[in-house]
């Protein structure tokens, strides 16, 4: 997941450009797990076959998009009141895997005192 030095970084982790000012307070989040044991025939989002092997680089790319996403509305950001995790199917996570989800959303977007925090749960 890292790139070498001095190669500029391009795709989905690029830096995005710097948000406009003003706007309201970013008060929710939504972070997309895009594993599922099936794929259903009508699901529009981006999701792949669970496959084990692919979840040990997932945190990795999720704290990396935390962190960007935080440093670009760094101006708008406020105590997340509800995180909503989804996708895919985040019940595919395992507890440990769930637990450093939870860890890096915390790093980057300080939750509020009772924040909702709700999963996706599919079988």
């Amino acid at each position: 997941m890292t790139r070498p030095p001095g190669k500029p970084a391009r795709g989905p982790l690029a830096a995005p450009p710097a948000a406009p000012p003003g706007g309201a307070p970013i008060e929710a989040l939504y972070c997309h797990v895009p594993f599922c044991r099936p794929i259903c025939p009508f699901c529009p989002f981006a999701v792949h076959g669970d496959n084990p092997p692919l979840h040990p680089p997932f945190p990795e790319a999720l704290d990396m998009e935390l962190a960007l996403a935080a440093a670009r509305h760094a101006h708008l950001l406020a105590p997340i009141r509800s995180l909503y995790v989804g996708g895919g199917t985040p019940s595919r996570l395992s507890l440990a895997e769930v637990e450093i989800l939870l860890a890096q959303v915390r790093r980057h977007f300080p939750l509020a005192p009772g924040a909702e925090v709700a999963f996706e749960l599919n079988p």
